[in-house]
């Protein structure tokens, strides 16, 4: 996603007079668009799994072009795929471009565009040296940049500064500090230097000096601690310094407020925090318990961010402010420490390694208007704080179950219902791992490994009637792994000896009254199942089934075992019916008539070649129509490169969007299709484009609109629902499209951008069966531009959209 966003509340007065203009301007800008990259607002994964702020810490805030901008540790913001670096624009949070490829540690404004510093040695594609520049389109670098870690930034007279840990910067020695003037870089004097490690965390432009704050013994050859400023010509000291890291400079009231690890400054008692007149050292009163990590001036405040729990009988963990006479609190208190924060307006922005503010959910981001916290998120912002490991529908809702404990800001105790919009839990939960869930009769069936649900006993197996749980009796003596209705029966499979005192060896039946034994049972753990040609198949870590050998595969056709295809050499740990027969994934290699490592398929007689498989083992799998989805730590599929998940067409193998990142490796632990929508849930925190936290939804909701003219509704094609413009494409007024319902259903209209924001919705109601038509009108706001725009339209059962060219 790329800023800046566009308003979804527009007035003003469309241009027609340079129709012709903006037409070829934007014919050209689709060109390049499609040339440079894949369109984010054409994804077919979903945005309604972001996050509320950023998905790790960031390091720095600043505002650029009215935005609050971050850089740190995360990869994802909000519903964005922002790796290292996200914009707030005031209603959602955007990449910039395809972000830096490490650690974003401190921001800065520089002749307009956006200056990122760091560790990292990619910028949007753009090799960068742990500096970088963003102009609002693309990335850039500057001179070769740094030979180590960027720490600090600094603007003076056009003149940007950058300190840290380097030796060199565009390829001249530069000892911690040097001056990039739009062309090169140079150094300051003969920089600085330490005993030991030297680096200079902290930069500030203040009265026409440059001040200099870290950990250093010289600076331009002459004796300093930890602070010095440049004059412009040479190095000076600051009286003694401080006796400890510099962390953090600030400009406030006129004077240099510093903040660090130090116990003195100017050789006298200041508690981690003080103040620099331009010629001596003051002290802001008892100064605050421990370390110092951010300063920042607000109003007459001077806001303090670092590890402490406050400052003497003030009680302010991680934050707290300065009036310049008295120490004062917050009314809510972050859960970990901040980092960095910037004005805006009137409000706050703050940054850090928090969770939440008070009662406030808030993950690493939060603004405070003068009385207030609030959340840096846009909604629905439905993302978990922990994979999925099973997935189902019931009473028209998402189920989602796994070892989260929240959903956005929504407490879900290992299992929730997604309406679309909204978590809610079901009842208070359940204690521990919930590995699969089943819809039997008007019940939700969850099995697992836990032993309470909503409170009640209930061990391995609970029911859920819409509005309590219920045990089975005495529960599972060991532990479910998989659940199925086949035949009417439910089926439970796992690794145990009985359920509710009746002897069954890892699968068992449940008949609405009693449970049963399964012929035998296997004699080893079973892991999944799946239901194809009116047989009951079942896979897991057993070599044998009711006494027969069956190689970790096996067929119940409900009297009799059978093996499928002699077996496979290694573990079943997944199972999807497909219309041509089943699917399957576990650990299991190439061999015997297997041509395939780790995932195959079955077509009723034979072994069916996949391109010979993955290269890692396969745990999760779904058909999306006709295609075979599977999912784990795989990194390729045939001869494709993947990263987690992977599609197969019956001939080929596909990325799925580039499939899923995390910050370290990304993983899925659960795929469940449901109609044209694949759920996906697992280690990740983006989904192609988008952000994603350890849920996603991908499915084809996009199409291309007719090229011009009028036209009237066809035939809804199979699978999607057919909207048919009625407005001239390109368009300079008002949007109508026409589609056709074939029963009465609740229909919402959104329209999208290209970067797969949310712009209006334009339709939320219940229609009856029959034509109907959709408007949307763009016309006005200065913010408006030409572009591209993506009108959908959705039914519970399918989902149709129009590309729209809109032209001022």
């Amino acid at each position: 996603m790329e800023t800046p966003a566009i308003s979804s509340t527009w007035t003003g007065t469309l241009r027609t007079s340079s129709w012709t203009i903006a037409l070829l301007f934007l014919m050209v800008s689709i060109l390049a668009v499609g040339l440079a990259s894949a369109n984010p607002g054409a994804s077919e994964w979903h945005q309604e799994f972001g996050g509320l702020g950023t998905d790790e810490r960031p390091k720095d805030v600043v505002v650029w072009q009215n935005q609050v901008v971050a850089t740190g540790y995360f990869i994802a913001a909000g519903s964005a795929a922002a790796p290292g670096v996200a914009a707030w624009n005031g209603a959602e949070w955007c990449s910039l471009g395809s972000g830096i490829d490490g650690i974003g540690s401190v921001l800065a404004v520089w002749n307009g565009d956006l200056i990122v510093g760091g560790n990292f040695t990619d910028a949007g594609g753009t090799p960068c040296s742990n500096i970088a520049r963003w102009d609002g389109t693309s990335w850039h670098s500057l001179g070769s940049g740094m030979n180590a870690d960027v720490h600090s930034l600094a603007v003076q007279d056009g003149i940007l500064y950058a300190g840290g840990a380097f030796t060199t910067a565009g390829g001249v020695s530069a000892s911690g500090i040097a001056a990039w003037d739009g062309a090169s870089w140079h150094p300051l004097g003969s920089g600085v230097s330490h005993s030991g490690s030297f680096n200079v965390s902290a930069l500030l432009s203040h009265g026409g000096r440059i001040y200099a704050g870290g950990r250093f013994d010289t600076a331009g050859g002459i004796s300093v601690s930890n602070i010095a400023y440049w004059d412009g010509i040479r190095w000076r000291s600051m009286g003694a310094g401080v006796n400890s890291n510099c962390f953090a400079l600030a400009s406030w009231n006129g004077i240099v407020a510093v903040g660090g690890q130090f116990t003195q400054a100017g050789g006298t008692s200041a508690s981690y925090v003080a103040g620099w007149t331009g010629s001596s050292w003051i002290t802001f009163g008892n100064g605050v318990d421990s370390i110092v990590d951010g300063l920042a001036a607000y109003g007459t405040d001077l806001i303090t961010l670092g590890r402490f729990s406050g400052s003497g009988s003030t009680a302010s963990p991680y934050m707290v402010r300065y009036n310049g006479a008295t120490w004062s609190s917050f009314p809510a208190t972050p859960d970990d420490f901040c980092a960095a924060a910037v004005e805006l307006g009137t409000d706050l922005f703050v940054v850090g390694s928090f969770e939440t503010v008070g009662a406030l959910r808030a993950e690493h981001v939060v603004r405070w208007d003068g009385g207030t916290f609030h959340a840096v998120a846009a909604p629905p912002a439905g993302g978990l704080d922990a994979y999925v490991s099973a997935f189902t529908k019931y009473d028209g809702d998402l189920i989602a179950a796994g070892p989260f404990q929240r959903g956005g800001d929504v407490a879900l105790p290992k299992i929730g219902a997604w309406n679309g919009t909204t978590w809610s839990p079901l009842g208070s939960g359940i204690d521990w791992d919930v590995f699969e869930l089943a819809v039997y009769g008007s019940d939700l069936v969850a099995v697992g490994n836990f032993t309470q649900a909503g409170g009640t006993s209930a061990n391995a197996i609970a029911r859920w009637d819409g509005s309590a749980w219920h045990a089975y009796g005495s529960g599972i003596d060991g532990f479910a792994q998989a659940a199925i209705v086949y035949e009417g029966d439910l089926y439970i499979g796992g690794l145990f000896s009985s359920v509710d005192g009746t002897p069954a060896s890892n699968i068992a039946r449940w008949d609405g009254t009693s449970w049963h034994e399964v012929g035998g049972g296997t004699n080893g753990k079973v892991e999944s199942f799946c239901i194809r040609d009116g047989a009951l198949y079942v896979g897991g870590r057993f070599p044998q089934a009711g006494g027969l050998q069956v190689g970790y595969l096996a067929r119940w056709d409900g009297t009799n075992w059978s093996s499928v295809g002699g077996g496979l050499g290694s573990i079943v740990i997944a199972l999807a019916s497909h219309p041509d027969g089943i699917a399957v994934g576990g650990f299991f290699t190439a061999g015997g008539s297997n041509p395939n490592d780790y995932v195959t398929f079955w077509d009723g007689s034979s072994w069916v070649d996949m391109n010979g498989g993955t290269n890692l083992p396969v745990t999760s799998v779904a058909v999306l129509g006709s295609d075979v989805v599977v999912g784990g730590t795989i990194t390729s599929a045939g001869s494709t490169s993947v990263s987690s998940i992977a599609r197969w067409n019956g001939a080929s193998w596909s990325d799925m969007e580039g499939g899923l990142q995390y910050n370290s490796t990304p993983s899925v632990q659960c795929l469940w299709a449901d109609g044209t929508s694949l759920y996906v849930g697992g280690g990740f925190r983006t989904a192609g484009p988008i952000g994603s936290r350890y849920i996603a939804r991908w499915g084809n909701e996009t199409s291309t609109a007719p090229e011009g003219g009028y036209a009237d509704v066809l035939a809804a094609p199979e699978g999607g629902l057919r909207l048919a413009l009625r407005s001239p494409n390109p368009c300079i007024g008002v949007v109508s499209a026409a589609f056709q319902l074939s029963e009465p259903t609740r229909v919402h209209g959104d329209v999208f951008d290209c970067s797969g924001r949310l712009v209006a919705r334009v339709l939320d109601e219940s229609l009856p069966a029959g034509r109907h038509e959709v408007e949307w009108n763009p016309i006005g706001s200065a913010q408006m531009t030409s572009g591209v725009f993506f009108l959908r339209v959705a039914t519970e059962r399918e989902t149709g959209s129009v590309r729209v060219v809109i032209v001022r």
